[in-house]
């Protein structure tokens, strides 16, 4: 993830000054120390880091600053640039410690995961050694800032491959400029100048966007980043002219050339850029959060601010105060451990809490800090001796035949232990449906379609009614999307779909998961799905959301779990009545929430008997919140779908009925049980409204007597 040069295993960026000189920049490694503890706390859940994911942002800048930098000097010294060279000294760097990552974590899964999470793990190893992993989750739409602490341990490597991708093209772009600025009268700085600010401005452009559609591209693709990139290449140039016109100032009056001598007040202003770039960034994380649309213009924050901080230490002379105190010698250790420990954190904190089934601050802490003495070693012991190994460096063949060497074992050793997993699972038919529905869980089918207002959706039931519902909510509205689209088929009705994981329907302020922050995501999407509903004209929506804990709800401090209970029951009448007016709408009542995830127990070798859970624990929790909505509903009177009594009875939550699996994890619904719910199964007795008629998905879509949604 980040590039160093390569003259030593204590070497840190080197700086030319007029002289011709090499200056050593240690305060870039204290950057880079800043910038990985900012993911690191981040990643963990340390209060004050809501934005430290904005620590790769400062990578990308240093990366961009570094190799263009030395592309250029190389190109206007020798008219070229050496590509083999320079990819036989990423592949020494990068490769074999991303290998041993991606072997250890892999085996680790065997032996701690159960076969169904190792064959995911092993999937996405595949694709973290082959640098593409950032493709593969921006193709399955994967959310950077879910806070599901059960993301994939590889989830991290996606900053690793948009590197290796920009190591791919950013040299051979560079070298082509310099070689053409080189024909033409040696413009060549200049030329790269303008081909960086291009670049670097269609692609802040499409950031833009991107990320302004929402599109899981904006914060995963290289086109989406390389402005960053481009940002520090363009500084990276402007440094290296300031001196190249002082030498040529000294030359043209008969002046020796040589270092300026120092200037105090040249030395306070750059301190001053350095503090203001430290501030910036601090500013940053704390200000920016994983509900903000990201990258776009926020992530000018901490690109200024890391060119800012690099710019201020690039000066003349002696070197500022600010950025000698960056260079301190913790500061550069850590700095030039910095790739090593992000490449460990992420994927042994979550197997820490999937091992010790605890998902607390102590136990990611914890694991993050054993993470360092990891990578340490691994610095130590792998990284350095490859890369400055004489018999590589001496040899570029030798080091291209390492790094394929090296990455075909290691997708092979991938891909063996994904069809073990494939193999294992397929051999029982149970655990070939309970892994099919534990995939299912927010992939269900989608056929997108867009509205003319640009809002995204999907589209089901049949295409071509003139009479259009919306079903909305959080993933509790997606596990009835199949069910859903095909009782519209059958009854004639066009259906669109909006949800999203963690976001109800219900217009009430959450927090994340972590609960440090508002989900500001969610309003705006929410917004965005009502926006939907008018332009589709809907004449019937359905809402779905899982019951929140009162903990989640927001409310002033020192609000008790009554007040937000009522806060919610409040907002949610609201809702219901509000659109009362303009359009028929229906309500599924919320499906128990389970403490453990039974199907995660029938992968552990259980039973379905001892995996099966008791209904007791799971609706106290959630008792108070179901009978406030509960209250609502009478009162208000719409059409509901409830389903509770028939999923848990007085005393256990059934994982089977009738051949057919309920849960598809400590929630969602499979699709083959909604299914068979809503076909009105006999099997599955309807629970009546107080206001009468059956309780079943096609009775709420069903066309009669005027309304779209309707018991009648």
């Amino acid at each position: 993830m980040v590039a160093t040069d390569e003259t030593g295993p204590r070497a840190a960026p080197p700086r030319t000054d007029p002289g011709g000189r090499r200056r050593f920049r240690g305060d870039i490694d204290g950057l880079r120390a800043i910038a990985i503890l900012l993911v690191v706390g981040f990643h963990a859940g340390v209060p004050g880091f809501p934005g430290g994911f904005i620590g790769v942002d400062v990578f990308f800048v240093i990366s961009g600053f570094l190799i263009t930098g030395n592309l250029a000097t190389e190109a206007s010294r020798t008219g070229g640039v050496a590509l083999l060279d320079f990819w036989a000294k990423r592949i020494r760097r990068l490769v074999p410690a991303l290998a041993l990552l991606v072997a250890v974590v892999v085996a680790l899964s065997l032996l701690a995961l159960t076969v169904l999470e190792a064959r995911q793990v092993a999937r996405d190893g595949t694709a973290a050694a082959l640098y593409v992993s950032n493709l593969a989750y921006a193709n399955q739409a994967t959310d950077y800032f879910a806070d599901d602490i059960g993301s994939s341990v590889f989830l991290h490597t996606w900053s690793l491959a948009v590197e290796e991708q920009f190591y791919l093209v950013w040299p051979v772009l560079v070298g082509a400029v310099c070689l053409v600025g080189s024909r033409r009268g040696g413009v060549t700085r200049r030329s790269l100048a303008t081909v960086l600010a291009l670049v670097g401005g269609a692609s802040f452009a499409l950031s833009w966007v991107l990320t302004t559609d929402g599109s899981p591209h904006a914060f995963f693709g290289l086109p989406s980043r390389a402005w960053e990139f481009a940002a520090g290449g363009l500084l990276a140039l402007l440094v290296a002219d300031a001196p190249r016109s002082a030498a040529a100032s000294a030359a043209a009056s008969g002046a020796p050339a040589g270092p300026e001598p120092a200037d105090p007040r040249h030395r306070q202003r750059a301190a001053a850029a350095v503090v203001a770039g430290l501030a910036t960034i601090a500013v940053g994380t704390l200000t920016l959060t994983g509900s903000s649309p990201y990258p776009g213009w926020r992530a000018l924050v901490p690109v200024v601010g890391t060119l800012l901080v690099i710019g201020g230490g690039a000066g003349r002379g002696d070197t500022n105060v600010a950025s000698t105190t960056l260079a301190a010698r913790p500061a550069q250790w850590l700095g030039r451990v910095s790739y090593s420990w992000y490449l460990w954190h992420w994927p042994l904190m979550l197997l820490a809490v999937d091992v010790f089934d605890r998902d607390h601050l102590v136990v990611r802490v914890a694991a993050v800090a054993a993470a360092l003495g990891v990578a340490t070693a691994a610095y130590r012991f792998v990284e350095n001796p490859v890369r400055f190994s004489p018999r590589l460096v001496r040899s570029r063949p030798r080091t291209y035949v390492m790094g394929a060497v090296v990455t075909a074992a290691v997708v092979a050793a991938t891909l063996l232990a994904a069809g073990w997993a494939d193999r294992s699972i397929e051999g029982d038919a149970d655990l070939a449906r309970l892994a099919a529905a534990k995939a299912s869980v927010n992939n269900w089918p989608c056929d997108e379609a867009t509205s003319p207002g640009g809002i995204a959706y999907c589209q089901g039931g049949d295409v071509t009614s003139g009479t259009t519902v919306v079903l909305m909510g959080d993933s509790f509205a997606g596990h009835w999307s199949t069910a859903f689209d095909r009782a519209a088929a059958e009854e004639g009705i066009r259906l669109a779909v909006r949800w999203r994981s963690r976001c109800p329907d219900v217009p009430a302020a959450t927090y994340t998961k972590d609960r440090q922050r508002i989900d500001e995501g969610c309003t705006r999407f929410r917004d965005e799905t009502f926006a939907l509903v008018d332009e589709l004209d809907a004449a019937a929506i359905v809402g779905s959301h899982t019951v929140p804990p009162p903990a989640s709800i927001v409310a002033e401090d020192g609000a008790r779990s009554a007040e937000k209970i009522a806060i919610w029951a409040q907002a949610y009448e609201e809702l219901l009545t509000s659109q009362a007016g303009e359009r028929t709408i229906g309500a599924i009542v919320s499906t128990p929430g389970l403490v453990e995830d039974p199907v995660d127990c029938l992968f552990d070798g259980g039973t379905v008997e001892s995996c099966t859970p008791a209904s007791g624990p799971e609706l106290a929790v959630q008792a108070p919140v179901f009978d406030a909505e509960a209250e609502v509903l009478a009162r208000v009177g719409v059409p509901t779908l409830d389903l509770r009594d028939q999923i848990c009875g007085p005393e256990v939550c059934p994982l089977v009925v009738d051949g057919v699996y309920v849960f598809a994890d400590n929630g969602h619904l499979t699709p083959e049980y909604t299914l068979m719910a809503g076909a009105g199964d006999p099997s599955l007795p309807a629970r009546a409204h107080p206001a009468g008629g059956l309780t079943r998905p096609r009775r709420l879509l069903a066309s009669g007597a005027g309304s779209v949604v309707s018991f009648a």
